[in-house]
């Protein structure tokens, strides 16, 4: 089963569609940790040319990787995207950190 969670004046992204789980790893706690592991925030924005790289982030809890997002945001300064759709593990950029992807829509 899908939800949507709307989130008023907290973060930049506004809506966040995500699955619901019955284990510890849900997403239905905001201080949760998703990912276990060292990750960072990776998005291509412009034309594809540029590339978004957060911090990293050891065990990221929902929140944490929300907090990036909103960088994410501001310095694309796309606040026309900000439906959080998708996160997910993508290729591996050092022998311990991890990307996120992200899809953002409307």
């Amino acid at each position: 089963m899908n939800i949507i969670l709307l989130i008023y004046n907290i973060f930049k992204v506004k809506y966040v569609s995500f699955s619901i789980y019955n284990d510890e790893d849900s997403f239905m706690n905001i201080c949760s940790i998703p990912f276990n592991g060292k990750y960072k925030i990776f998005k291509r924005y412009g034309e594809g040319n540029e590339i978004f790289m957060s911090a990293s982030l050891e065990n990221p809890t929902f929140r944490d990787i929300l907090m990036e997002i909103d960088k994410l945001i501001e310095i694309t300064g796309d606040y026309h995207h900000t439906f959080l759709e998708d996160i997910y593990i993508g290729h591996q950029i050092d022998d311990e950190i991890y990307s996120l992807n992200v899809m953002l829509g409307s």
